[in-house]
């Protein structure tokens, strides 16, 4: 079989994404945030970390825990202790998540959309590895939380839901 080397042509046009195709989030640039706090979902070091100690009890009804996991998390903020600020979010966005109480009954209770934004964030990226997975962090913050655009959070759900399915 011969080839008709005259009858080939090439095309070489430079590739360029198409903006009226949705792409897919394997060709999103990722940020610096999304790396660390990527990094933070899936260390495995320290192996033991010690449990979190609820700041309620578990016979109160849900305002009274969310009031008592509020006022923990006024008081962790003032000294300053990165960890304990975060798993503080994490139990609050967990009341948050269960609870059947309106906007309005929250801020009743002080507690601001803000809080609540940064709850709710941190609770369902660690919903599936534990609370206690916060404890294994180094480099997550809230300003990281904050910062990460919704395509990288939602891809950080599902990392993380593919983490605790892999633990």
């Amino acid at each position: 079989m011969q080839i008709d080397e005259s009858v080939i042509e090439f095309s070489v046009e430079p590739f360029q994404l198409d903006p009226n195709i949705e792409h897919t989030l394997s060709e999103v640039q990722y940020s610096q945030n999304y790396v660390d706090i990527l990094g933070d979902l899936v260390e495995s070091f320290p192996l033991h970390v010690p449990s979190i100690e609820m700041p309620y009890d578990e016979t109160q009804d849900e305002k009274a825990k969310i009031q008592a996991t509020y006022k923990r998390l006024k008081r962790v903020k003032h000294r300053k202790n990165r960890k304990q600020l975060l798993v503080t979010f994490f139990l609050l966005g967990q009341l948050l998540d269960e609870t059947s109480l309106s906007t309005r009954e929250l801020s009743n209770l002080n507690v601001s959309k803000h809080t609540r934004r940064v709850a709710l964030r941190l609770f369902h990226l660690y919903e599936w590895v534990g609370g206690e997975q916060i404890l294994r962090s180094t480099k997550l913050n809230v300003r990281k939380l904050l910062l990460l655009s919704l395509p990288e959070y939602e891809q950080l759900i599902e990392d993380s839901k593919f983490a605790g399915a892999q633990s």
